[in-house]
């Protein structure tokens, strides 16, 4: 157990008061019961874990010349290296709007990182394909996203970052299921 939490979640909230206050208000201007604290807190901290993440991948992103939606575009055709993919499995991978997919693909192409182009079968359909120099600059800015990410929880043990890998995981598929 790190030594952030005490492993008694009174305790830890303790600890906290801050954030404690900013859940309280926002359950009494809610007009919610004490009950709900646990998804009041849950889902604020979540939503600045979000946050979080999304600044961290900003900046490291930035010296390799992306942003945050441009990276997700390239990570999802780099692991499918078995075919090209439309611009609609993009979006359901991605979980971005068809207007930020469309936006990131186009940058890309203007990179010379993607190219795109009608689909045989379907002319209203887009197929897009990572080239040699969008993997390569992929690979670098993953390295660096997962170094990053490594450096964030390398106060871990094993037993921590399965934990946090788990409550992603749950979150992920609890969310992504509604």
């Amino acid at each position: 157990m790190s030594e952030l939490s005490t492993g008694n979640p009174s305790e830890d909230r303790r600890d906290r008061p801050a954030e404690d206050d900013v859940s309280n208000r926002l359950m009494e201007a809610a007009g919610l019961q004490s009950s709900d604290f646990w998804y009041v807190e849950n889902a604020m901290l979540l939503s600045r874990i979000a946050r979080l993440w999304e600044q961290t991948l900003e900046t490291v992103l930035k010296p390799h010349g992306l942003i945050p939606a441009e990276m997700r575009v390239l990570s999802t055709l780099i692991a499918r290296t078995d075919r090209e993919l439309t611009m609609s499995e993009i979006k359901r991978s991605v979980v971005l709007t068809a207007g930020a997919v469309t936006k990131a693909v186009a940058r890309l192409e203007a990179m010379e990182l993607v190219k795109k182009h009608p689909s045989a079968i379907d002319k209203r359909s887009v197929h897009v394909t990572v080239t040699e120099r969008g993997r390569l600059l992929a690979r670098a800015a993953l390295n660096d996203v997962i170094a990053n990410f490594e450096q964030a929880f390398r106060e871990c043990d094993a037993s921590e970052r399965d934990a946090v890998a788990l409550s992603f995981k749950l979150s992920a598929a609890r969310l992504q299921s509604r």
